[in-house]
């Protein structure tokens, strides 16, 4: 294609010569075909001169992708793509001037201008070929914006394949940027806090003896909230490539530094480095927290753990990682013919889709793991309670503890493997199999203290829950003393070593695991049941609630009933209120206590139109003499 001549000079007007309608001619999808944006070569204050290029993934093109915010719909500048003038959003304008070589077209793939963003069968069938155009790149640019403050620093292009400038160069602003850089690479040399020039102190033990670098951890945490980290598309976008580079402004870093420096983070500061991370300064200890966070969530996807990122569609919750779920869960889908197809049309209405796709998971992970965690539903009384909610945006600090419980969540058995039998009944009503066990006799208030010794429940509170004056060497109903129940139940009767959760051994001696008791008791409450079990249950459990156990879980659930059913034996509906931890019954302990093998024929559970779960239990009161 000839050149496209423009005049080069930073006020010049781009001619209008086309409309954008002529920019996307149909795509083949049965060829796989996309569209790859090629950005000509210019200098700084050059317009920045487009052309577009379809090709077919089957060819195996060469070519980059680019991740990133879209920001501010009203906030635009022009591009001249291939005749037409294009107003795009400022953020993209910005990292195209970025990453425009002065001698080289670069090659690369941009949702907001290679995908015809006004037609929506084509929107859905390019977004269902995501996983393969992320997966079939070079490598992908995670684009964080401009800078850290409303205005570029310097006016420096980044070079193909570089991503690396003269440190000193340009302003203060620049150099502090760069020294984020420096401070990620030293975290990733696995090296203990005390022996890092950042972390070295005064002799009063409180000011970093290098300002630089104090300096710095501010920016790395000015950058880790940046917009771009809580967007739900990273998620797919920085997984599936098989390499990454993290750009701020003119500055790149490869993402495997990030990824060296939260394994050393994670590692240092939960075991030899424990006592030092908690003298470091407030700024300091929270940067690190952010950090670690984000930077091991991509690293370490599992069980759908970003709910915590933030969508303009609701429904890209689920089609954003919508590819990557079917890669990582090949095993599941390589038989089925179902699969969840992206759908924009308003007929599809957010909520439909998100009942659609939770029972969709339910039937090929026969499992009800997607409902443990507070985040994960919506709370309301005219919302399914079983359904997942995709969309919300929930608090960052009840995210992070439900996915520390997660981790805890993979040593118990409390179903013993019974299997999930399900079914989908009419007003958004499902049917289950499991066994009600206890009704809950009190219920303490809720813990979310950020400070042990404020936030552990003492054992005279526990000993007086319920009205009882109980003693600390009295029995426990499943063995052992209350006081040992207390102190296995506030650990969740597991115990963090280096990275990762084990079963409590008698070694583990009388202190508190931090790791442990935050996954235990953040955000949960403690409660005792009728029976005599302890337990630690979702913030908003009452007294009238049940404690059940449900085929496909690994924990028991807290439920609520709501009102009668007579279409099954007069049974309770219930509503799902959240998963629990009650001590004496995690490793499949009720099977024995009750004499039976399995669910099977045990219970048959519904939910209540416009309430919505489960009921459980045969009628009277077979589940309730434990």
């Amino acid at each position: 294609m000839p050149p496209i001549l423009v005049q080069s000079n930073p006020g010049a007007k781009y001619p209008k010569m086309g409309s954008q309608q002529s920019l996307y001619s149909r795509l083949d999808t049965t060829t796989r075909e996309i569209r790859l944006l090629h950005i000509r070569p210019g200098n700084w204050d050059d317009p920045i001169l487009c052309e577009m290029q379809i090709v077919s993934l089957a060819s195996s093109p060469v070519y980059q992708t680019l991740s990133y915010t879209w920001g501010d719909p009203q906030a635009t500048k022009p591009i001249l793509l291939e005749d037409c003038v294009v107003d795009i959003r400022t953020n993209l304008w910005a990292a195209l001037r970025r990453l425009r070589c002065a001698s080289k077209i670069r090659v690369i793939w941009i949702d907001a201008l290679c995908i015809n963003q006004h037609d929506v069968l084509e929107r859905n069938q390019q977004v269902l070929l995501m996983g393969s155009i992320y997966s079939s790149c070079r490598e992908v640019i995670m684009w964080l914006g401009d800078g850290l403050g409303e205005n570029p620093v310097d006016t420096l292009t980044i070079e193909e394949d570089s991503y690396s400038s003269t440190p000193g160069a340009g302003s203060p602003e620049r150099r502090e940027m760069y020294d984020v850089y420096i401070l990620i690479i030293l975290l990733g040399r696995d090296t203990h806090f005390d022996a890092l020039p950042y972390i070295q102190h005064d002799t009063d033990g409180e000011i970093p003896k290098v300002a630089r670098f104090r300096k710095a951890w501010e920016a790395l945490g000015a950058m880790m909230q940046l917009p771009y980290w809580s967007r739900i598309w990273t998620v797919q976008e920085n997984i599936l490539p098989p390499d990454a580079t993290v750009v701020l402004g003119s500055i790149g870093m490869r993402w495997h530094y990030f990824s060296e420096a939260s394994n050393a983070l994670m590692k240092h500061s939960t075991t030899c480095c424990s006592s030092r991370m908690t003298q470091l300064l407030a700024e300091t200890t929270n940067t690190t927290t952010l950090f670690n966070r984000i930077v091991s969530g991509l690293d370490q996807l599992r069980n759908f753990k970003f709910f915590d990122r933030k969508a303009t569609d609701p429904r890209d919750k689920v089609y954003g990682i919508l590819s990557l779920i079917e890669a990582l869960t090949a095993d599941i889908w390589k038989n089925r013919d179902e699969r969840i197809v992206p759908d924009y049309s308003p007929a599809n209405s957010t909520r439909k889709m998100f009942l659609h796709v939770t029972l969709f998971l339910f039937e090929t992970t026969k499992s009800l793991e997607i409902l443990t965690g507070h985040c994960r539903r919506r709370h309301e009384p005219n919302f399914p309670s079983w359904v997942v909610d995709w969309g919300q945006n929930p608090d960052v600090s009840k995210w992070d503890a439900d996915r520390l419980r997660m981790l805890m969540y993979e040593h118990y058995n409390a179903g013993k493997n019974a299997p999930f039998v399900s079914e989908a009944l009419s007003n958004e009503r499902l049917k289950v199999h499991g066994m009600l066990i206890d009704d809950v006799l009190e219920v303490g208030p809720c813990m979310s203290s950020s400070k042990l010794d404020n936030f552990c429940p003492t054992l005279d509170a526990i000993l007086r829950l319920g009205g009882k004056q109980r003693l600390s060497t009295d029995n426990y109903k499943s063995g052992g003393t209350w006081a040992d129940a207390h102190w296995d139940t506030v650990h969740g009767d597991l115990f963090w070593e280096v990275d990762e959760f084990r079963k409590r051994k008698p070694e583990d001696g009388d202190g508190l695991e931090p790791m442990s008791v935050m996954g235990a008791l953040t955000h949960r409450c403690v409660f005792v049941t009728k029976q005599g079990y302890l337990g630690l249950g979702p913030e908003n459990m009452q007294r009238v609630d049940q404690v059940a156990i449900l085929g496909g879980s690994n924990v028991p659930f807290i439920l609520r009933a709501v009102g009668r059913n007579g279409t099954f034996k007069g049974q309770a509906d219930h509503r799902l209120i959240g998963d629990c931890y009650v001590h004496g019954l995690m490793d499949g302990e009720v099977f024995q206590i009750l004499g039976v093998i399995s669910f099977e024929s045990q219970l048959v559970a519904s939910c209540a139109p416009g309430h919505s779960f489960f009921n459980a239990g045969l009628p009277g009161e077979d589940f309730r003499g434990l």
